[in-house]
C-alpha cells in the first residue's frame, strides 16, 4: 500500500511508524483538533477463508468499538474511526511516545523484579477496567504494551477483543499469539477474562527471567507446552526474585482457569503486596498445609522444624542409627523372608490384592514374577479389590507393603498422588532408606490436535510411616531420563498425609515437584 499524503481530508501523514499484516500505522497531524495522532490504516478487500466479510475489517471495528468504551490511564485512547474515500479503514489513536515492552525486553531483559512487577501491576489494573466493561483483550503480549518514558504502560490493540465473551471461540480459527495464549485459546475452547491473566502471567515471566514461559521450535511445539507444560519457578531461573513471586505467577499460569486469580484486580493487589514487602494472598494460599500439628519441611528449604518432633514409637526410635525395637526386628525378619520366597508369593499370602489406578502391562517385571499393585481410598486407607488385580509391580513395592502391614497402630498414613504426561515410565518412592513404592506408569490419550497427542496419567497409592521425622524421596524414570526430588515431614501418630507429585514440562526438560496437600 503506497503511502498517502492525507487520510479523509483531515489527517496529514507525517511519517510511517510501523507496518503489519492488517495495514500501516502512521504518525499524522489532525488539522481539525491541532494535534498529532497515531493513525492506523487498514487495507480493505481482504476476505476470510470462506470468502465472506473481511476478517480484518471485523477485527478493526471490534477494536474501535471496544477501545472507545474504555477510559483508563493504562489503555490507549481512541479518538476517531472511519473509512477514507479510497475505501481504506482508519482509526486515530492517542500518539504514544515510548517503546513497546517487546523492544525493551529485547534490549535489557530480564528487568529488575520491582520494575517488572510494577509494570505488570498497572497493566493488570487496565485489563480489570476492560473486563468490567465486558471486554476481553485476547492478545496480551509485549508487543501490545507500550511503555512511556515515564515508565507508565499502555495496553494497545484490542483488535481481537469481542464484546460478548460467549462468542470468543471461533471454530477453526486461532486468535492470539501462541507464545502468550492461554490453554483454552490453544484448544479452541470458550475464554473469559481469566485468559488475559494467563497471557499477562506469561508476559510477567519473560520480563522477570528473560526467558519465555512457553517456547518451542514450531507453533505446534509452543501450543503443546502451553497446554501441558509448566515453566520452572521464576526464582529458580533468576536468583534474587522473592519466593512470593513464584506463587503469584503459578496462579496466573494455572492450566485450569478456575485455579487462576478471579480477577485482574486481585492479581494487581498481590503484586502491590509484593512491592511493599508484604506477603501476597496467593503465596499464603500456596503454603503447604500442616496435618495433625506436624511441620512439613521441603527439600528445597531444609530448615529444621521449630516444633518438637512426634514422640518415638514404643520399643525404640525410628530413623537411621536408631535403636531396634521388637517391631523393627519383626520387620527385618519379614524382609528377609520376602527376599527368599519372592514378593509375589508373600503379598498373595499376607496381603489382600489391590489394584493401581493407572493402567499397567500384564507382563511381569524383571524383579518379580507376579507382584500386585495398590491403590488408596480418598481417606488414605488401602482399599481392597478382587483377587484378579493387575500385575506389574516389583519386589520394592511388595516389601513396602510389608512395612505398611507391620507398622504399628500409631503409624501415619501417606497417600501419594502422582500425575504425569508420560507414555510409560516408572515411579519409585523411599521413606529414608526403605522402598515403599515401585510402580510402572502408563497414561491415556486425552486429546489429539495438530498432529500431537496430549496424554494424562495418574497413580494413587498409600503406605504407613512410623511417627517421627522422615525423608520421603521420589524418583521418576522414563526413556533415558531420571528425575529425583525429596521432601521432609514430621509425622504424628495416626495422622494422614497426602503427597502431590507432579511431572510437568516437555521431554527431558520435565520437572518433578512435590507438595504436601
Amino acid at each position: 500500500m503506497a503511502q498517502p499524503s492525507e487520510i479523509a481530508g483531515r489527517y496529514e501523514i507525517r511519517a510511517e511508524l510501523g507496518r503489519g499484516t492488517m495495514g500501516v500505522v502512521y504518525r499524522a497531524y489532525d488539522r481539525d483538533l491541532d494535534r498529532d495522532v497515531a493513525l492506523k490504516v487498514v487495507r480493505t478487500g481482504l476476505e476470510d477463508a470462506e470468502g465472506g466479510t473481511s476478517t480484518y475489517e471485523q477485527r478493526f471495528f471490534n477494536e474501535a468499538r471496544a477501545a472507545a468504551r474504555l477510559s483508563h490511564p493504562a489503555i490507549v485512547v481512541v479518538h476517531d474511526v472511519g473509512r477514507d474515500s479510497t475505501g481504506d479503514l482508519f482509526m486515530a489513536l492517542e500518539l504514544l511516545k515510548g517503546s513497546t515492552l517487546q523492544a525493551i525486553l529485547a534490549e535489557r531483559a530480564p528487568l529488575p523484579w520491582p520494575e517488572a512487577l510494577s509494570l505488570v501491576e498497572r497493566v493488570a489494573e487496565g485489563l480489570h477496567h476492560a473486563h468490567e466493561h465486558g471486554i476481553v483483550h485476547r492478545d496480551v503480549k509485549p508487543a501490545n504494551i507500550m511503555v512511556l518514558a515515564s515508565g507508565e504502560p499502555k495496553v494497545m490493540d484490542f483488535g481481537i477483543a469481542k464484546l460478548d465473551a460467549s462468542q470468543l471461540t471461533a471454530a477453526g480459527q486461532l486468535f492470539g499469539t501462541p507464545l502468550y495464549m492461554s490453554p483454552e485459546q490453544a484448544l479452541a475452547r470458550p475464554v473469559d477474562a481469566r485468559s488475559d491473566l494467563f497471557s499477562l502471567g506469561a508476559v510477567a515471566y519473560e520480563a522477570l527471567t528473560g526467558r519465555r514461559a512457553f517456547a518451542g521450535d514450531s507453533v505446534h511445539g509452543i501450543m503443546f507446552q502451553v497446554v501441558q507444560a509448566d515453566p520452572p519457578p521464576p526464582s529458580r531461573v533468576a536468583p534474587g526474585i522473592p519466593e512470593g513471586v513464584d506463587a503469584v505467577l503459578a496462579h496466573c499460569l494455572a492450566k485450569d482457569p478456575a485455579d487462576r486469580y478471579p480477577s485482574a484486580r486481585a492479581l494487581a493487589e498481590d503484586l502491590r503486596a509484593l512491592l511493599s514487602g508484604a506477603r501476597p494472598r496467593a503465596a499464603a494460599a500456596a503454603a503447604p498445609p500442616v496435618d495433625g500439628g506436624a511441620t512439613v519441611v521441603s527439600s528445597r528449604s531444609p530448615i529444621a522444624s521449630p516444633r518438637a518432633a512426634a514422640p518415638p514409637s514404643p520399643g525404640g526410635t525410628t530413623g537411621r542409627g536408631a535403636a531396634v525395637g521388637p517391631r523393627a526386628k519383626l520387620l527385618f525378619a519379614a524382609l528377609g523372608v520376602a527376599a527368599v520366597v519372592g514378593a509375589g508369593f508373600l503379598v498373595r499370602a499376607r496381603l489382600a490384592p489391590r489394584q493401581a489406578l493407572n493402567p499397567s502391562p500384564s507382563a511381569p517385571s524383571e524383579e518379580a514374577s507376579a507382584p500386585v499393585k495398590a491403590s488408596a481410598s480418598p481417606e488414605g486407607t488401602p482399599a481392597p479389590s478382587p483377587a484378579s488385580a493387575s500385575t506389574g509391580g516389583t519386589v520394592g513395592s511388595a516389601l513396602g507393603r510389608v512395612v505398611s502391614l507391620l507398622a504399628g497402630p500409631d503409624a501415619a498414613t501417606v497417600s501419594v498422588d502422582f500425575g504425569h504426561t508420560l507414555k510409560s515410565g516408572r515411579l519409585r518412592v523411599w521413606v529414608d532408606e526403605k522402598v515403599m513404592m515401585d510402580e510402572d506408569l502408563r497414561s491415556r490419550v486425552t486429546k489429539r490436535f495438530a498432529g500431537l497427542e496430549l496424554r494424562k496419567g495418574s497413580l494413587l497409592d498409600s503406605f504407613k510411616v512410623e511417627p517421627g521425622r522422615h525423608e520421603v524421596r521420589v524418583q521418576v524414570t522414563w526413556d533415558e531420563n531420571v528425575k529425583k526430588e525429596s521432601i521432609w515431614g514430621n509425622f504424628k501418630a495416626g495422622s494422614k498425609w497426602r503427597l502431590e507429585a507432579r511431572l510437568r514440562g516437555v521431554g527431558a526438560l520435565q520437572d518433578l515437584s512435590l507438595k504436601w496437600r
